[in-house]
């Protein structure tokens, strides 16, 4: 069966991997800035020049244009347009990104925001950050400010990425800015606020907004696969069960979507004295018009004398270079999951891998494993889309950048940057890609 002929093929990427000038005109300090995170990344990597997105944005969207990108989804970094993430707006900030968009429009290409990936300005930090309980009244105009500046320029929006990352390794296991390490009870009053800004960012868009919006969230999910098909239910009922963290389950999308917690949940919460109050739950409950999914993994789950339990990876194994199994399959389980609880449209917002590369002698870049992983990933997904409306594929990352605490040790770009000169050099995968967009998923042949 073939894709429906207005499927969404893109690719994504975020502003502190990517933009560089992390001082320059007006921008404020965020959490994830050179001097924050100065000990606490791989060689003491950071974002401050990164890709030079910022100055060469322009380059960016022809090689996107060339590249027959289609779709393209970036985040705003909060802090260069409120430099003390509330109050003034910065107006080099907002040209930056205007004129961004109006390149974009030029090149034919569909702007999607992320409104939130992970740039919390230091200002609101040093207020306690997601601990404030205000946050969700800043994030909630700094969102509204985004649809005030885009107009009807801009109509798909994601909220927040990977709400999961920013509450269990930001704040619990501090492998994530803001490096914290809290006790439970206090991570729960962060997940709390993170619903908060979301439940409020969504309604403060749509009251701004003088036309249609089409709003979602991204939120990352490693579904359970059944080793053995007779324990298909109780996967998928182990999938959504609260595991002791904020990972994966349904803690963030069924009070965004649903706004009520399942009773498995309820007794989880009563362990930390987490009892949100009806009005909040009025407020977090959200209207999307999509269901995000930033899809890389899944993880096999088979029935045990003590329920059901997670497989250790085993030797035969296809890991790529994040030490990630390669699970094509469960992105099929992703959109029955999903759709099924929620009944949304579904967009996988991100899927991709890292692979160990550079550039050969003869200026190649042979990432053959790469275009297997999208292959596979997406003869699934074709499958799926025959019970499940999956609407759009959004390859993880346009080019390679700063991966975070990683640095610049994980490739993920369908695009090679020399991190010496940041020349920008196309994969062997970012010219497969272009042929399955041209194709619609027909033509997932290799050459």
């Amino acid at each position: 069966m073939s894709l429906n002929k207005d499927f969404k093929w893109g690719a994504s990427v975020s502003a502190y991997q990517i933009e560089g000038a992390e001082n320059e005109d007006g921008r404020g300090q965020s959490i994830w800035d050179s001097d924050f995170t100065k000990g606490r990344t791989l060689g003491d990597m950071n974002g401050k020049i990164a890709c030079d997105h910022y100055h060469r944005y322009k380059e960016d969207v022809a090689l996107l244009k060339k590249l027959g990108i289609k779709n393209y989804r970036f985040s705003v970094s909060w802090p260069r347009i409120m430099p003390n993430g509330k109050g003034e707006i910065n107006p080099k900030g907002v040209k930056f990104y205007s004129d961004l968009v109006d390149e974009f429009i030029k090149a034919g290409i569909t702007p999607w925001i992320t409104v939130f990936h992970w740039e919390l300005p230091r200002a609101l930090f040093n207020e306690g950050g997601f601990l404030n309980d205000k946050i969700s009244d800043y994030f909630a105009d700094y969102a509204k400010t985004l649809v005030e500046i885009f107009g009807d320029r801009v109509s798909d929006y994601v909220i927040f990425n990977e709400p999961q990352v920013v509450v269990e390794d930001g704040h619990y296991t501090g492998a994530h800015a803001p490096f914290l390490r809290l006790s439970r009870s206090d991570v729960f009053r962060v997940a709390h606020n993170v619903l908060l800004c979301i439940g409020k960012a969504e309604k403060a868009m749509r009251a701004a907004a003088k036309h249609k919006l089409n709003l979602g969230c991204a939120p990352c999910f490693t579904p359970m696969i059944p080793k053995n098909e007779k324990d298909a239910k109780s996967a998928e009922e182990f999938n959504f069960m609260p595991n002791g963290e904020f990972y994966d389950g349904c803690f963030f999308t069924d009070a965004i979507i649903k706004g009520e917690f399942t009773e498995e949940y309820k007794k989880w919460f009563a362990e930390y004295g987490y009892n949100p109050s009806a009005e909040d739950m009025k407020i977090i409950k959200s209207d999307l018009d999509f269901f995000g999914i930033n899809f890389y993994r899944g993880f096999y789950v088979e029935k045990t004398a003590d329920g059901m339990k997670r497989t250790a990876v085993a030797p035969c194994d296809k890991f790529t270079a994040m030490n990630w199994c390669v699970t094509p399959e469960a992105i099929g389980y992703a959109a029955k999951y999903y759709y099924e609880r929620y009944g949304l449209p579904i967009l996988f917002t991100e899927n991709g891998m890292a692979a160990t590369e550079w550039k050969t002698i003869e200026g190649e870049i042979p990432d053959y494993m790469r275009i297997d992983y999208m292959k596979r990933h997406i003869e699934v997904l074709k499958k799926a889309a025959e019970k499940y409306p999956i609407i759009g594929y959004f390859y993880w990352s346009f080019m390679d950048n700063f991966e975070w605490a990683e640095g610049y040790s994980k490739r993920f770009g369908l695009v090679y940057v020399d991190y010496e000169t940041l020349e920008r050099t196309p994969k062997k995968s970012a010219y497969w890609f272009k042929k399955v967009i041209e194709t619609n998923g027909e033509d997932l042949s290799v050459d």
